[in-house]
């Protein structure tokens, strides 16, 4: 009886072959080493092809290390748990980040600095005892005491291969965090002004506020977006009077300067001339007898609460300019 042939497995896609390979490339050379061109190579592809998915190889590495400061920074929290005289002391300032210069090592952290008052001793003294530590943590091959008392540690390649292992396994889920506990915030952002015209503020408000609503959802929360359109109260009694001014100068009255408290705006001097177009030919056709139209669309626009006070000022100036023709 012939064997069934067994089909081969479906090739990776680019995105998650190009991690395999970055990983075998570090297994090899160390990830100081890893360059795209050479996950290319290993892959047998044109050398531009894994530049679709990583434009650089800081592109795949800046993720990559930034879960590995979150996971350090847990244990750098277990070892100052074990020092004695941290006991309670707040940790908000304590940062664990790539130093400045990389060839100081892979992660540093200020704990030592911002913690010596609180332990009564000097930053260099808390130093030595927090490397002592750190030096006990799985991955970290190497702890030094840079300046007055910052740490510095260097990472075993394991730990880069375990970590770009993890991103080929979660793939578009690779960040994401329970971090959140599904509680619900509130972002609202952009939220103009109805009383004056866009501009480019706006557009940096909606593009702040939604990366920052993704983010918050990407860490476990439930958020709610909102836009807040404050079209009532004081603010746009003060819109009605300040585009009746306008109204008026485009009827001819000769206004002056735009009382205090009013808006001055010029955005304001189209809205006063569409008003007196529209207006205007509504009350020569209603002179000539005329039917005239139940809704004007450019006045019902105006906010409803202010509608009927300003629309019978409207008119009768618009009359008065209309008989004062004939």
């Amino acid at each position: 009886m012939p064997r069934k042939k067994i089909p081969p497995e479906a090739p990776l896609e680019l995105r998650d072959a190009c991690i395999v390979a970055a990983q075998e490339v570090i297994a090899e050379r160390g990830i100081e080493n890893l360059s795209l061109r050479d996950v290319a190579r290993k892959l047998g592809v044109s050398h531009q092809a894994p530049y679709k998915h990583y434009p650089s190889r800081d592109h795949l590495l800046a993720e990559v290390m930034r879960r590995c400061f979150q996971h350090f920074a847990a244990h750098l929290d277990a070892a100052l748990d074990r020092i004695p005289m941290l006991a309670g002391a707040a940790r908000s300032n304590v940062t664990v980040e790539p130093p400045r210069d990389p060839a100081h090592g892979d992660l540093s952290t200020n704990a030592a600095m911002v913690l010596a008052k609180r332990a009564g001793v000097a930053p260099r003294v808390l130093a030595e005892a927090l490397k002592v530590e750190l030096e006990l943590v799985p991955g970290v091959t190497a702890v030094e005491i840079a300046g007055p008392g910052f740490l510095n540690m260097r990472l075993g390649d394991d730990v880069w291969r375990r970590e770009l292992s993890s991103v080929h396994r979660l793939g578009d889920d690779y960040g994401r965090s329970a971090f959140g506990a599904n509680s619900v915030v509130n972002i609202e952002y952009v939220s103009a002004n109805p009383t004056g015209p866009m501009h480019m503020g706006h557009c940096r408000g909606a593009v702040v506020g939604d990366a920052l609503a993704s983010l918050l959802e990407w860490a476990g929360h439930r958020v709610v977006r909102e836009y807040y359109v404050n079209d009532a109260g004081g603010q746009v009694d003060v819109l009605a009077r300040s585009a009746h001014v306008r109204y008026r100068e485009a009827l001819g009255d000769q206004v002056g300067d735009i009382p205090e408290g009013l808006y001055p705006g010029d955005y304001l001097v189209p809205v006063g001339a569409a008003l007196a177009t529209e207006l205007t030919a509504f009350c020569r056709a209603s002179l000539s007898g005329v039917k005239i139209p139940r809704r004007i669309d450019f006045v019902t626009e105006l906010p409803r609460h202010d509608t009927g006070k300003l629309y019978k000022r409207l008119i009768r100036d618009a009359y008065r300019k209309e008989t004062a023709d004939v």
